[in-house]
């Protein structure tokens, strides 16, 4: 079985749904995750889980010496930019892998290993969870140095990697179209070079193979899941898929993640949050309900304050009539 681990590389406390993330990886025992955040007191493992305690500046230090730049992030935010040079900044920590990942917080994975199973990892060094873009929430590649190297062939790499403007480089330099332009046309354009050109000009050259595919769910798809024991399904299809992202959903007032204890193996996720399965009727229904309330109730005044009557007005209407039908 091919070895993956997945990084993780988040500066900042982290957010309330972070339980639901790890509650998933551990659900997956054979995928190794990697995660480094500032806010830890010391390095620990948890299952499959290892945490590295790892501050901005220390991660500006190791990038700038591996990469053999001046690297000088003042911003969290700008690591995104640098998820392509994984392989290098984080080399170290990956030598006995096959395949390394890039991964956010904001997801829930199903089961990993239906969606990369070792025919699919025998047959691609890169694969990605979006058709058009090189995904910023997930993207895998194979561990080696031609993969590992590729971000290099953007001339914009440097540029990019040592300013503090935000590019969308590890996606698609905010070109979402899927259009396909050849780097030379980029280059003479003044265009910037992003991971997905990289990707599928060197596909289509046969350096390397590559897997396009949208196998996930996000906003604003319908929301009618299922999470039970490791595995998310579509419960309008009963198709099964390889991770619920939250990244649009969780900023959504009406959208309820409930603070639980301790993670159940199954629950469902609505257009009105995540519940417990025995929390769909009955006095249980009525405490979700109101816990929800409490909730969002500060979300809505916040998302109120400058609106005009008329806006207000049809907030309400609109939280009343979600209210009651959650």
């Amino acid at each position: 079985m091919n070895k993956i681990c997945i990084i993780v590389c988040y500066i900042g406390k982290f957010p309330d749904y972070f339980d639901y993330f790890i509650s998933s990886c551990i659900n997956n025992p054979t995928i190794d995750f990697l995660i480094f955040n500032d806010y830890i007191k010391n390095d620990y493992i948890n299952k499959n889980i290892t945490f590295k305690r790892l501050s901005l500046q220390e991660f500006n230090n190791l990038s700038s010496r591996n990469l053999n730049l001046s690297i000088n992030l003042r911003d969290s935010w700008k690591i995104n930019e640098l998820k392509p040079a994984f392989g290098v900044i984080f080399k170290d920590y990956l030598k006995k892998y096959d395949f390394w990942a890039w991964a956010d917080l904001d997801l829930i994975f199903g089961k990993i290993r239906h969606f990369l199973t070792d025919e699919i990892l025998n047959s691609f060094d890169v694969i990605s969870t979006k058709e058009h873009w090189t995904a910023g929430h997930f993207c895998l590649f194979k561990n080696n140095e031609k993969c590992n190297t590729m971000f290099t062939q953007s001339p914009n790499y440097q540029s990019i990697f040592t300013s503090d403007k935000y590019t969308a480089f590890e996606e698609s330099c905010h070109r979402w179209d899927g259009d396909i332009f050849s780097i030379q046309y980029l280059t003479e354009n003044n265009m910037l070079v992003s991971m997905f050109d990289l990707v599928k000009n060197l596909a289509n050259l046969d350096y390397i193979k590559l897997l396009l595919k949208d196998n996930i769910r996000e906003y604003p798809q319908a929301i009618n899941y299922i999470y039970s024991n490791g595995k998310l399904f579509d419960k309008t299809n009963n198709q099964e898929f390889f991770y619920y992202h939250l990244h649009t959903i969780k900023k959504i007032w009406r959208f309820y993640i409930p603070k639980w204890k301790d993670i159940p193996n199954e629950y469902i996720i609505t257009s009105m949050g995540i519940q417990k399965i025995n929390e769909g009727s009955g006095v249980s229904l009525l405490f979700w309900k109101v816990n929800r309330l409490k909730n969002i109730l500060p979300k809505i005044y916040k998302s109120i304050q400058n609106q005009t009557t008329m806006e207000l007005i049809r907030k309400i209407f609109h939280f009343l009539s979600a209210f009651s039908k959650a």
